[in-house]
């Protein structure tokens, strides 16, 4: 390998210093294990964060510094209720409160456009599912009234789902990259935040765009036709959208039912995916524990929209029984124990609600009578009435983060932090129920290099040079060796720190 001219350049072809690679990378991982044992020893020369990690005796004192703090001091001082060092996001910790706002600013920005820039293709897709009315409007579209029937079934039952589902593959993995950038406290945070953007983008594009899109699309006729009667036909042809929205939880049932019991992602991840990509023993190690997870932020929102839509019981139903056998392997479980998502889903639920409160609300003051006199309005003006109840419930839930003074507490085991000098004017006031742990970056064991046996003894050798010359290197090949076609094959767990050295076989 060449080393780059400079320490801010990439490695270059032809430019550069021309080094072993195997000695330069163990003269470097020996330096950086020295260096970061060293400092690690010192945790003092480290940078203040303008946060100030408490420790409460009681669950009750929790809610009364909330309250002091909301009272007494400026809004730039926070509290936030922490959890622990795994959950943290260390970078984030002594982030000011004007540069969060600005992140969150512009994160809201970007989540808006790609929530409505998805609108267009979402509306032309929906379309396609009432494609049969279309070819008796459009005449270039006329050729498709000539199908077989069990075509145009498919066209459009099979094809609006399936396409939506290609076209909004990305918006999980964006969504989820956006609310990293956030600048928010823990991972914890980042899955609830990633819940509320999924959802809103599901829900919008899924439901509102598709149920427009498919509903208009059977009226162009009559719309061009005489513009006053816009309300009463749009009133009577919306409800045609719910075919599409029957395709979709059918789709949807059958798809989630296939893969669970196939588990193609696990067989696509291990056996054409690893080959591949993994080049190490942690590699395959860890793409074998990670196959099939599934984010919090993501897999909850599926569910909720689906369950916004009246047909749901099928679909709920079908994972109910596929579930029993098969649960749904969850990463980072200990992020659902807070229980803030449960919460989160069951406001997101109340959309449904609104918008059906709403839409029948519309349709009853739209009715009328012989006469052209609105023969519902009392029907309308109770769902308007039950709109606001359901709005003082919503409200009535209770959902702040943090218990009530009202509540008894219990005694906890008492512990106070040690303090950070402020470098802000403003700064966070974290409140641990548990006993806070250190910066994973001064607490962190030293890594392992796990390296695969090998029936020549190359990775023996390895080991006893680098044990000899770099005594603060760890290097293990226990569970791991090469086959004889010299692929990777695990036999165990990665070696792990035993006392205070590693083993090293």
């Amino acid at each position: 390998m060449r080393l780059p001219p400079f320490t801010w350049l990439p490695p270059l072809p032809f430019l550069g210093r021309q080094v072993d690679t195997i000695y330069h990378c163990r003269s470097e991982i020996a330096r950086y294990n020295i260096e970061i044992a060293q400092s690690q020893q010192h945790p003092a020369k480290f940078p203040f964060l303008n946060s100030a990690f408490i420790r409460f005796n009681r669950r009750l004192s929790i809610s009364l510094a909330e309250t002091a703090i909301r009272a007494r001091i400026r809004p730039s001082w926070t509290l936030k209720q922490g959890t622990d060092a795994g959950d943290m996001i260390w970078s984030n910790v002594s982030m000011s409160w004007w540069q969060q706002f600005t992140r969150t600013a512009i994160v809201y920005f970007l989540v808006a456009t790609l929530t409505l820039g998805f609108a267009l293709p979402v509306a032309i897709i929906g379309s396609i599912s009432q494609v049969g009315y279309l070819a008796n409007v459009v005449p270039w579209l006329s050729w498709i009234g000539l199908l077989p029937s069990w075509q145009l079934a498919i066209i459009q039952g099979v094809l609006p789902p399936l396409m939506i589902s290609l076209i909004t593959a990305m918006a999980p993995i964006i969504l989820r990259l956006l609310a990293s950038v956030q600048g928010l406290y823990s991972h914890r945070a980042v899955e609830n935040n990633v819940q509320f953007y999924y959802f809103t983008f599901l829900f919008v594009q899924i439901f509102l765009t598709v149920s427009l899109s498919a509903g208009v699309t059977t009226t162009i006729e009559e719309l061009a036709d005489s513009i006053e009667t816009i309300p009463t036909v749009l009133a009577e042809n919306l409800p045609k959208a719910s075919n599409y929205f029957f395709s979709y939880i059918m789709m949807h049932a059958l798809t989630t039912f296939a893969l669970t019991l196939v588990q193609a992602n696990g067989l696509i991840e291990m056996y054409i995916i690893s080959p591949a990509l993994d080049k190490t023993p942690r590699q395959k190690w860890m793409r074998g524990q990670n196959s099939g997870l599934q984010k919090w932020g993501t897999f909850v929102p599926v569910l909720t929209n689906v369950a916004s839509i009246v047909f749901c019981t099928i679909y709920f139903g079908g994972l109910w029984m596929i579930y029993r056998s098969y649960p749904p392997k969850l990463s980072d479980q200990g992020l659902g124990v807070g229980g803030i998502f449960f919460p989160t889903a069951v406001r997101q639920l109340l959309t449904g609600i609104y918008f059906m409160e709403l839409c029948l609300a519309g349709l009853f003051f739209l009715v009328r009578d012989a006469k052209e006199h609105a023969a519902c309005r009392a029907q309308g003006i109770i769902m308007i009435i039950a709109v606001c109840f359901t709005a003082l419930f919503q409200y009535g839930l209770g959902h702040e983060n943090w218990l009530s003074s009202r509540l008894s507490s219990k005694p906890q085991l008492a512990q106070v932090s040690r303090g950070r000098r402020m470098r802000s004017p403003a700064a966070d006031i974290w409140a641990f129920q548990e006993d806070p742990s250190e910066d994973k970056i001064v607490t962190s064991a030293r890594p392992i290099l796990w390296i695969p046996k090998d029936e020549h003894g190359i990775a023996k050798d390895e080991i006893y040079h680098m044990t000899r010359t770099h005594c603060s290197i760890w290097i293990s090949s226990e569970g791991a060796h090469l086959d004889e076609r010299g692929c990777i094959t695990l036999d165990g767990k990665p070696p792990v720190v035993r006392g205070d050295h590693a083993s090293m076989t």
